[in-house]
């Protein structure tokens, strides 16, 4: 199958990218990413995969133009796509930019998506807790953005939920997110557990796994019997990470 990623700078979306190269040819024919700027040049650890054209990109500089977005998908026709798309208030500066570069640009990408007839399954990256109705904006914006997605209705939306993301290397300082992650978790590990698993912490390799494994089953299930109607599963923080366990212990 084709894959295609939105966000492949980003934590996750990084992993995500690497994952996935290292799985072509056995699952997939070719890995697209959609960027804001040229990246491929900087990947040197995927410079096999550039130089044999299984890796490819295509830049989209701006991201509110459903049009531009839906020419860079129809260009390479793929089967699932990977939106890892994401930003914090304090990064855009501003709730209004937030929710221009977070709401805005992660539903036009499925919207650009939903237009090519090849895609088959849809895979978002949200957040634990996501709730459009949410007196926290952060989350209530999260919320929205699943709502609009799951409205396309593709073959199959996944939609991911994963708690604080750890092990992340971002390129951007996120303090209070590394006192969490190196002091607090360490110490609250055992809360994080039944009832309250959803909000267990999931490292950015756990997370691209699970993409991974999920459009591995979506796509056999789909090869082995044409599937009716719009599905929709949601996979909590612990669950990300249960799936990611047993993808990599097979």
């Amino acid at each position: 199958m084709k894959a295609l990623v939105y966000g492949s700078t980003g934590a996750v979306g990084s992993r995500l990218l690497r994952v996935l190269c290292a799985h072509v040819p056995s699952d997939y024919s070719q890995v697209h990413a959609v960027v804001r700027r040229p990246t491929l040049a900087t990947l040197s650890d995927l410079s096999t995969s550039v130089a044999d054209g299984t890796l490819t990109e295509s830049i989209v500089s701006d991201f509110s133009s459903v049009e531009a977005l839906t020419s860079a998908v129809n260009a390479v026709s793929p089967d699932v796509v990977f939106c890892c798309l994401g930003s914090t208030i304090r990064k855009a500066g501003s709730k209004e930019e937030f929710v221009k570069q977070d709401h805005d640009a992660i539903v036009n990408a499925a919207k650009a998506s939903k237009a090519c007839p090849s895609v088959k399954q849809f895979s978002l990256i949200s957040s634990s807790g996501a709730d459009a109705a949410s007196s926290f904006f952060y989350l209530k914006i999260k919320g929205q953005i699943e709502k609009a997605v799951s409205e396309l209705a593709f073959g199959q939306t996944d939609i991911f939920r994963p708690g604080m993301i750890t092990k992340a290397n971002r390129t951007e300082r996120r303090t209070a997110e590394k006192f969490t992650e190196h002091v607090m978790l360490p110490l609250t590990s055992w809360m994080l557990r039944g009832p309250f698993g959803k909000y267990a912490p999931n490292t950015a390799e756990n997370i691209a796994v699970a993409l991974h494994a999920r459009a591995v089953q979506v796509h056999a299930a789909q090869s082995e019997q044409e599937q009716k109607g719009a599905a929709i599963d949601i996979f909590l923080a612990n669950q990300i990470n249960e799936i990611a366990k047993k993808y990599k212990s097979t």
